[in-house]
């Protein structure tokens, strides 16, 4: 009780000052820096814990975070080392397939319709696995336009021959990996 009455007392002195004229309150933003193990018990505490995924290559320096939102599509960050030391600005959305056909093959490209806008991202990146047993298809994307996409009311998009949706769940693990991915 006594703590509860001293933190409110110091926001007043912050808003009012000493002498009650107002100023505005200055609170400085701290940085905290996000290690591996901290992203990782994050995790931990999420109630789809299962569908994210924290992978360190120690060869190449670089740690992976990847979010698994329905069949097809998943979404990760990277970042060099094993400390997140700033906001995650790039993201990828990985298309995978397990199909013997080729559905990536006919384009490059994945499209999605948010809210009736159609937003195209090309030059998507294409790998065949060893032996034909599944194709992947990478693309670069920034926060702001991974954002527009998961605010959306309703999302459809098509890679390749594939069509489906993301539906409010499956945007909400997407939200949860943008948090994840900031260190401030």
């Amino acid at each position: 009780m006594k703590l509860a009455i001293l933190a409110i007392l110091a926001i007043l002195v912050l808003q009012f000052g000493v002498s009650g004229q107002t100023k505005r309150a200055k609170i400085p933003l701290v940085k905290v820096n996000k290690t591996v193990e901290v992203i990782q018990a994050d995790i931990l505490s999420l109630r789809n814990a299962s569908d994210f995924f924290v992978t360190y290559d120690k060869f190449d320096d670089l740690t992976t975070v990847l979010c698994k939102t329905d069949l097809t599509l998943s979404v990760y960050f990277q970042f060099k080392g094993k400390t997140l030391n700033g906001a995650v600005n790039n993201f990828t959305i990985r298309a995978n397939s397990k199909s013997i056909k080729d559905k990536f093959s006919v384009s490059n490209k994945i499209q999605f319709i948010v809210d009736q806008e159609r937003i195209a991202i090309n030059n998507g990146d294409y790998l065949m696995s060893s032996g034909g047993a599944g194709e992947y298809l990478f693309f670069k994307v920034n926060k702001n336009t991974l954002q527009k996409i998961i605010d959306a009311k309703k999302v459809e998009y098509r890679v390749g021959a594939y069509e489906g949706y993301l539906t409010v769940s499956e945007r909400d693990k997407i939200k949860i990996l943008i948090a994840l991915g900031t260190s401030y």
